[in-house]
């Protein structure tokens, strides 16, 4: 007895809801045809799409018009660019073992910035070179200033003497 009475139960209430499910269902229904019949009679308002065919065609037109070919024009005349001091030998010769010391320094510490160059001073066939280079374990490490001495030739650094420095042979 208590099972018929648990099934009625059941279908009254689920009778019940029935009609307010199936009134959802076509509110649902009614409120798409509403805004496909909308979105319709938005489309028939933009037209067929003609006018801004002939918009774009006008437009590449002018552009083209626009962009024929003008007679060349003569260039100006420039005039001599002003002097530029042309390196000597001893700026040269300072430039390379600048290069060629901090070189030597990050063999073995991981930054090496030179300094101040004291001398250029000739020195056979070349230069040779004095200054301080700054030697750190790290860019946050304060570091330390060490001399250092380089002679240079015409065709490249011959040596670099880095104070306290065990000096290898060149990098090649």
């Amino acid at each position: 007895m208590r099972g018929v009475l648990l099934v009625l139960g059941v279908g009254a209430m689920l009778a019940g809801t029935m009609p307010a499910a199936a009134q959802r269902g076509a509110d649902k229904r009614e409120e798409r045809r509403e805004h496909r019949r909308e979105r319709e009679r938005r489309d028939e308002k933009k037209g067929d799409g003609v006018g801004g065919f002939v918009l774009g065609a006008l437009a590449v037109g002018l552009v083209a018009a626009l962009s024929a070919k003008k007679p060349p024009v003569a260039p100006e005349p420039v005039e001599a660019l002003p002097s530029v001091p042309i390196a000597t030998d001893a700026d040269a010769a300072v430039s390379a073992c600048v290069g060629a010391v901090e070189g030597e320094g990050r063999r073995t510490f991981a930054v090496a910035q030179a300094g101040q160059v004291r001398a250029a001073a000739p020195f056979g066939e070349g230069y040779a070179v004095e200054g301080d280079v700054l030697l750190r374990s790290g860019w946050l490490d304060a570091g330390e200033r060490r001399g250092f001495r380089c002679t240079v030739d015409a065709q490249a650094v011959r040596t670099v003497a880095i104070e306290g420095l065990v000096m290898l042979p060149p990098a090649r």
